[in-house]
């Protein structure tokens, strides 16, 4: 896993603030996927929040 330059963390922060709690959880989930194991853990850390656990997706 790579981090993203603290230049683009900064924008990203900036941008997740700005959001409603709704679309912060979307960004915040959008975004650790990107990343894969450990991605919440990461994008928590940006954002200054806590890493709640996963929900499991629903079975079809």
């Amino acid at each position: 896993m790579q981090p993203y330059p603290p230049e683009v963390e900064a924008i990203m922060r900036s941008f997740y603030q700005s959001l409603n709690e709704k679309d912060r959880r979307r960004y915040a989930g959008i975004e650790a996927s990107k990343f894969g194991h450990g991605g919440r853990v990461y994008i928590a850390r940006i954002w200054a929040v806590v890493a709640a656990p996963s929900a499991k997706a629903p079975k079809r």
